[in-house]
């Protein structure tokens, strides 16, 4: 009977750390406020702040290369090395192996800041890091 309780404890287990990482993920990386004034012609004036939350995901970062490459902001013979990462890191968390999400978006981010400044825009590659360490810390 202990044989049978290991697969369904570790499935269980596996069934958790999904969970988090799904929470962490909707959780707000960013919090900012901005504050916007309108005057109509009359003169009269009304301010109000607008909060924006933000947050990654590996199906945004997945999302921001496609846009960066048609963008011209990464290189096209690149964008098939890091969507594979993207999609193996996505089918990873799927079965529960956070461990090997968090390498292969390690490994994401490695390739990231390699190409920096040459097949990938400076400015591009800042977001992405930026978003691939969220998503990993996140786990």
């Amino acid at each position: 009977m202990a044989k049978k309780d290991r697969p369904s404890k570790a499935k269980a287990e596996r069934t958790r750390a999904v969970q988090r990482l799904n929470e962490a993920v909707t959780e707000r990386r960013r919090l900012r406020d901005e504050q916007v004034t309108a005057t109509d012609l009359a003169g009269n004036t009304v301010s109000q702040t607008i909060e924006f939350r933000m947050s990654a995901t590996i199906d945004s970062l997945a999302a921001a290369v496609n846009l960066l490459v048609t963008q011209g902001r990464i290189q096209p013979q690149l964008s098939a090395s890091l969507r594979a990462k993207l999609d193996e890191a996505r089918q990873a968390v799927t079965r529960g192996n956070v461990s090997a999400a968090h390498g292969l978006l390690h490994a994401f981010g490695n390739q990231i800041a390699a190409q920096s400044g040459g097949t990938i825009e400076p400015g591009a590659a800042n977001i992405l890091l930026a978003d691939v360490q969220y998503v990993a810390g996140a786990m």
